[in-house]
């Protein structure tokens, strides 16, 4: 019964840590969007001005 349990909570634990990966994976693409963006930005602005 013990093995078991422990088979559960293993399983639980991979589970509950999914969300938090996505999480992670959803602020790291935020981040590198608002990284491109302000490149971007400042790339159109360097280009406008020469």
């Amino acid at each position: 019964m013990t093995e078991h349990a422990k088979n559960k909570n293993a399983g639980q634990g991979r589970f509950s840590q999914m969300p938090q990966h996505k999480r992670l994976l959803g602020v790291w693409w935020v981040l590198n969007m608002l990284v491109l963006g302000a490149l971007a930005a400042y790339v159109l602005r360097v280009l406008a001005l020469s």
